[in-house]
């Protein structure tokens, strides 16, 4: 075993393997993927009042994952957001 891997969170600091911090990091990636792949989609409506909601749409598109789209209803000026809720 390799020492040297230290990991912090608040105040809590982790100290092990390099090996067992990549077999960590490997196994909560492949459950973040699977969330990805599985998990239902939610539909959430955000109103906009005082902004353009295409505008603040396009910002959302950015931070939405593969599954996740953004629609806008002009006419309400209502933000219509379907993603999956991972993370």
């Amino acid at each position: 075993m390799k020492l040297g891997g230290v990991e912090r969170t608040g105040n809590i600091v982790r100290v092990q393997g390099t090996e067992a911090f990549a077999k960590e990091r490997m196994a909560r990636l492949s459950a973040y993927e699977t969330c990805l792949a599985t998990a239902p989609l939610e539909t959430h409506f955000i109103r906009v009042s005082y902004a353009d909601a295409e505008q603040l749409a396009a910002v959302l598109r950015a931070s939405l994952t593969r599954r996740g789209s953004v629609f806008v209803d002009a006419r309400t000026n209502t933000i219509i957001v379907r993603d999956v809720r991972c993370g």
